[in-house]
């Protein structure tokens, strides 16, 4: 789900790609829902279509790309954007014959995209346990870098031994 995304975008932003924009790795790692879901919506194709293929991601990989040596835009940019969207696809576990369309055949037709339906199936219900347990561990994993690299932990170490300070002195008293 969407928050699995943000939580891999904020990986990559903190550990790899610490000079690409955020916006931009957010974007390229939610692109494939960007392209599926509003035409699961509007024209009952799949939630997981198109997208989601390999294919699609090396079009528009191709297409940026000669789209910005055209216009002499620099195309750094690019090579996040590709990790960022494979990274959506690994996360959402896609199967074989979206990932490999339309060489593995047609896709499937599927009911029309439900919000709160999906909300309620993954994160409460959790049909998807591998896919609720791997987006848990994103998020933690990178609020856990985010804490560690804005120096909480150096903090609450400083606080705790400036409490045991205090109380050597015989300043702090527990509360009771």
């Amino acid at each position: 789900m969407i928050l699995g995304h943000f939580a891999l975008a904020s990986l990559a932003k903190q550990s790899c790609f610490h000079k690409d924009n955020w916006i931009l790795l957010v974007v390229a790692s939610i692109m494939p829902d960007l392209m599926d879901k509003p035409a699961n919506i509007f024209l009952g194709l799949p939630g997981r279509g198109v997208g989601h293929s390999l294919i699609v991601l090396v079009a528009v990989a191709v297409f940026a790309w000669l789209l910005c040596s055209r216009l002499k835009i620099n195309t750094d940019f690019l090579f996040p954007g590709v990790v960022m969207w494979l990274s959506h696809l690994a996360g959402d576990f896609v199967k074989p014959e979206v990932f490999f369309w339309p060489f593995l055949g047609q896709l499937e037709p599927s009911p029309r995209f439900d919000f709160w339906q999906k909300l309620y199936q993954f994160y409460i219900a959790r049909v998807y346990p591998e896919q609720f347990w791997l987006e848990a561990f994103c998020v933690a994993a990178a609020l856990s870098l985010w804490a560690f690299r804005s120096g909480i932990p150096r903090l609450v170490v400083a606080s705790l031994a400036r409490q045991e300070a205090n109380r050597n002195r015989g300043i702090w008293k527990p509360r009771g």
